[in-house]
């Protein structure tokens, strides 16, 4: 991935790719000239489709609108790539004539988000759960007890809460050992 690189195109009103900045090459991999002509859907990710089909027909008739998208094009070896995408409607400009795209890979970019909502989960989790156990911890199963009194009053309906305690848990970690204990809160959560 090349977070820095930036390519250029122009499409005709019709999407046609009219011109394409030979940056492409080390962006996407494709070869400039072979994407002449061809439609610019056909590069996006059929779920991002629907966010540029809207910029340009709403932008079609407003002269110098410009937008920011984020979308996936496709590389040449099959996979997809995020995009910051700067698309200004220029077809109205005598010199141009087309709609103009600036684009920044911004795969790397994208990756590190996506780890560090990976990592924001895990944390989250791991602060609301215990570890031995997975099971919820006091401070979620407060927060969760107090959502259930809400909805319980809110509908006037009541609520009951299980607690089961263990007898002689302590000497069980005493005579057993804490590795025994461990596994049975294990087994009987």
């Amino acid at each position: 991935s090349f977070p820095l690189c930036y390519c250029a195109r122009t499409l005709a009103a019709d999407l046609t790719i009219r011109w394409q900045a030979d940056s492409i090459r080390k962006v996407l991999g494709h070869d400039p000239l072979s994407l002449l002509d061809t439609q610019i859907l056909d590069l996006l990710h059929k779920d991002d489709r629907a966010i540029l089909k809207s910029y340009f027909a709403g932008a079609r008739d407003e002269p110098g609108v410009s937008r920011t998208l984020t979308a996936r094009l496709r590389h040449a070896d099959g996979s997809y790539r995020h995009f910051d995408v700067v698309a200004a409607n220029r077809l109205h400009d005598p010199s141009v004539g087309s709609f103009v795209l600036n684009m920044r890979d911004a795969s790397d970019a994208w990756q590190l988000k996506r780890e560090l909502e990976e990592l924001v989960a895990q944390r989250e989790h791991e602060a609301m759960h215990d570890p031995l156990t997975g099971l919820a911890n006091r401070r979620l199963l407060s927060a969760r007890l107090d959502q259930a009194l809400t909805v319980a009053r809110q509908q006037e309906d009541d609520l009951a809460v299980l607690l089961i305690d263990l007898n002689r848990f302590k000497e069980l970690n005493d005579t057993l050992g804490h590795a025994a204990g461990d596994q049975l809160l294990r087994e009987i959560r």
